[in-house]
């Protein structure tokens, strides 16, 4: 996420913004906000291990927070930058820990009873409240719970879920590979150009004019960290049509992480355009804002499915069934 380095002279300030306490409470901003964001997948993770929930989101917004926390760190380190140091020490300290438990925690979608047609996962179409996932394992050999399926179909239906949910692995981890992948290099690389301004004045980027200038910033390695910043706020953009269309709200991540993002982002906005007069801090924001509002209002059009709703209905009242409410954020 981008400095909030102050690129304007200080008497360019509002008087209502000037003074030590001000520079404290900008402060006490610059760790608070970016540190809500990396801390707000935690959830995810403890209902993982809590309550086999599987976290069912691509890797991007764990990934390009491994990346970015590690690029500001270092800028944070080279410009001397202490609450920048501080938020990023939080955000990459949170990532390395999502990005080691991700492989375990996507593969539980593979562990979800896909054995009751009536269940999302059998119609391949999992579905999540705003905050809550009902799952209703309704027991066959129940008089209350309807008419068995015929052997043969209920075979099918469950090889068909279970080849989905393999394939969604799959997926998943592949794009975990080549994502941890290119986190690294280009971390490897940014760092050296960060560290080594010599040595990229063929580039023809002296130093990072928006990001505030510094003897040993090579321009280039701010913009690549500015660039892996973004890609972490607009994460949700990525997976919105196919939420949409499987009425998975979580492929956007969980409503917390939604939330928390669109409320940071607007204080961010107003610092960049208003008080730090950065403009990669207010662009960068400004799209954060827009993905993650955009993000709200489409897990607020999903709603379950009717044979979902009625499933649940039918299974509470059945006997010998259990019912699962797990906690998704």
């Amino acid at each position: 996420m981008a400095s909030t380095t102050p690129s304007a002279p200080a008497s360019a300030a509002p008087h209502f913004l000037e003074g030590d306490a001000t520079k404290v409470a900008a402060d006490l901003f610059g760790v608070a906000l970016p540190s809500a964001i990396f801390l707000s997948p935690l959830p995810l993770f403890y209902n993982a291990f809590k309550h086999q929930t599987p976290v069912d989101m691509p890797p991007l917004a764990f990934t390009a927070q491994f990346a970015q926390c590690w690029l500001w760190f270092v800028y944070a380190n080279l410009k001397d930058i202490p609450f920048l140091i501080v938020a990023n020490v939080v955000g990459l300290s949170t990532a390395v820990f999502y990005v080691l438990l991700y492989p375990y925690c996507c593969k539980l979608i593979l562990l979800l009873d896909p054995t009751d047609l009536r269940t999302p996962l059998a119609a391949g179409k999992p579905v999540t409240t705003d905050a809550v996932q009902v799952e209703v394992v309704a027991s066959r050999t129940s008089p209350d719970a309807g008419a068995a399926p015929a052997p043969g179909e209920a075979q099918e239906h469950e090889d068909r879920a279970y080849d989905e949910g393999e394939r969604k692995v799959s997926a998943y981890l592949a794009q975990y590979k080549w994502q941890m992948f290119g986190a690294v290099l280009v971390g490897a690389v940014t760092t050296f150009l960060l560290y080594n301004k010599p040595s990229v004045q063929a580039l023809g980027i002296a130093s990072s004019s928006w990001l505030g200038e510094t003897a040993k910033d090579s321009g280039i390695g701010g913009y690549i960290a500015m660039t892996l910043g973004t890609l972490l706020l607009i994460h949700p953009v990525f997976t919105m049509v196919e939420a949409h269309a499987t009425k998975n709200a979580d492929l956007m991540g969980s409503s917390l992480m939604n939330g928390v993002y669109t409320a940071c982002n607007v204080v961010l906005l107003s610092q960049g355009l208003f008080f730090n007069y950065n403009l990669a801090l207010a662009i960068q924001s400004a799209l954060g804002l827009f993905a993650n509002i955009t993000a709200l209002a489409v897990r607020a059009s999903i709603r379950p499915a009717p044979e979902v709703l009625s499933a649940a209905a039918d299974g509470a009242g059945a006997t010998g069934t259990r019912e699962q409410v797990r906690k998704t954020d």
